[in-house]
């Protein structure tokens, strides 16, 4: 698909994150981008909405009166079936259609790309990468599946942006098996793990997308499966001893932070856990091929950054790890508002309890917590930018 062929482009299902995020991307490049969702028919404009119409992206309810002639391609992801009215009314104007996953790889195959794939981590090893070359100066653009919080506070949904530089950072997904259909300049697999598909099938894959590289392809050292794809161990990381080009050793864990270090320098991130330095070393390994200086990207890695939690909710969790213990087991509703009042969900919403609830706490805690753990439950997001 050449996209310079089409200058107006209208997006079925706009609101869905990888929707927005390609639509984002597009209106940055200068095309007339349009959209549809059911969320736009609530009677009262989201905060999506209005950011998408502050960027230029009209937005229109999913009855298909936002597509007529003036349209030169409609897009629409897997979800979207062929008796959608909006389908239907591109077909009868005939207006050509193309899935989302077809108008990525396109974007993707006309840009210098980064595609991080695996697993899990996908997200927060491309904001990683991400943040790290936007603050070397090299201005890079962004396709992902979750915002960051430095994109967000520019009023910006966070998920999507367009840089002026040469390089695209994009997550390459493997559930729907669209990662082969892109064709870096450096790839990254960060784990295969029996998840969406069996571990053949997942191999199958990330050997095609191996294969799809035109340049560096890096893998996870320590994960077995990932480890097998290697192209080169110096392009490779690992935290675990394993004889290649990025080590991570030292791993501590402090508060909401970790330090580490990556081939013998300090690092210190603003977030938990030791998959997280993992992120960190497969993000140093892409910005060392990129060109960026270690000592660079241990500066711009150890930064107050757009992956840990906000001040708002960091300051929100310690509150409630504070008062946690306050809250009689009669008294669930006020605990359900208490979280309300800084999280974006109705009281409602939120789960305490619930069939298996009991029996799965009672065997975590007997399974894996030992006596002085801290044992800390998350927002319910998919993850902190």
């Amino acid at each position: 698909m050449d996209l310079q062929a089409y200058q107006s482009l209208f997006f079925v299902g706009i609101a869905g994150t990888g929707m927005s995020a390609i639509a984002q991307y597009l209106c940055g490049c200068g095309k007339t981008v349009s959209g549809s969702d059911r969320l736009f028919a609530s009677g009262s404009k989201s905060t999506l909405q209005q950011q998408f119409e502050d960027m230029g992206i009209t937005c229109a309810v999913q009855d298909g009166s936002g597509i007529d002639e003036s349209i030169d391609l409609v897009v629409v992801s897997t979800a979207i079936e062929e008796s959608n009215v909006e389908y239907q009314k591109a077909l009868q104007l005939g207006i050509p259609i193309a899935k989302r996953s077809a108008v990525l790889a396109a974007i993707s195959d006309q840009t210098k790309t980064i595609a991080v794939g695996g697993t899990s981590g996908k997200s927060t090893t491309t904001a990683m990468i991400f943040h790290i070359l936007n603050h070397a100066g090299l201005q890079p653009s962004l396709i992902t599946g979750a915002g960051l919080t430095e994109l967000q506070e520019q009023g910006l949904p966070g998920n999507a942006y367009k840089g002026q530089g040469e390089w695209l950072v994009i997550e390459a997904d493997e559930s729907d098996g669209s990662i082969v259909g892109y064709h870096p300049e450096i790839s990254v697999v960060l784990n295969v793990e029996r998840d969406h598909k069996e571990a053949d099938e997942l191999l199958d894959l990330f050997s095609t997308f191996k294969e799809n590289t035109n340049g560096v392809f890096i893998v996870n050292a320590d994960n077995e499966l990932a480890a097998s794809l290697s192209l080169l161990k110096d392009y490779d990381f690992s935290a675990k001893g394993a004889k290649v080009g990025v080590k991570g050793s030292s791993f501590k864990q402090s508060g909401f932070g970790i330090s580490f270090k990556i081939n013998g320098s300090s690092c210190k991130i603003p977030v938990l856990g030791e998959h997280n330095m993992e992120n960190a070393l497969a993000a140093f390994a892409v910005c060392k091929q990129v060109g960026v200086k270690k000592e660079d990207i241990i500066k711009l890695g150890s930064n107050e950054n757009p992956w840990g939690p906000s001040p708002k909710v960091k300051e929100a969790i310690e509150k409630e790890l504070a008062n946690i213990n306050r809250y009689p087991e009669s008294d669930l509703e006020e605990l359900k508002k208490e979280f309300a009042r800084y999280s974006n969900v109705k009281p409602e919403q939120i789960i305490v309890g619930g069939d298996g609830a009991d029996e799965l706490i009672d065997t975590l805690a007997k399974t894996f917590i030992e006596p002085g753990d801290e044992f800390i439950v998350p927002l319910p997001s998919y993850m902190y930018y």
